[in-house]
């Protein structure tokens, strides 16, 4: 539950820095200029992962942590495309990927493994 709760959390980071970057004037490279605005499938890139790793969590997959380390490295990455472009606005993005790898990794204490055979004697 704390897993799914967490990545829903990060939805709405993104869409945090979604809108400071509208209401600043930096555009990040996933939203573009004012001016000329990428496209709707460009813009909501960073949202793709999350929302599905939510949705798994939500379904109690049983790799839903694995994924979530997976999208959280794909998070980081588009941090590190806005290095150049708003520092700010990146260090944000690379600290909400980093936090959802955490929860990912800590999720992953709390994954089922089945059980050890039973030595009789």
């Amino acid at each position: 539950m704390v897993f799914g709760i967490g990545w829903a959390a990060v939805i709405i980071a993104y869409a945090a820095v979604w809108e400071s970057s509208r209401i600043i004037g930096l555009s990040t490279w996933w939203l573009g200029a004012d001016a000329e605005p990428r496209s709707l499938f460009i813009n909501l890139l960073p949202f793709y992962g999350p929302i599905l790793v939510t949705v798994a969590a939500i379904a109690n997959w049983r790799y839903a942590p694995y994924l979530g380390i997976g999208v959280s490295c794909i998070g980081a990455a588009i941090g590190v495309g806005d290095l150049g472009r708003v520092k700010q606005l990146a260090i944000v993005e690379l600290v909400i990927a980093g936090a959802a790898f955490c929860i990912s990794v800590a999720a992953l204490a709390g994954m089922y493994r089945p059980a050890l055979p039973v030595a009789t004697d």
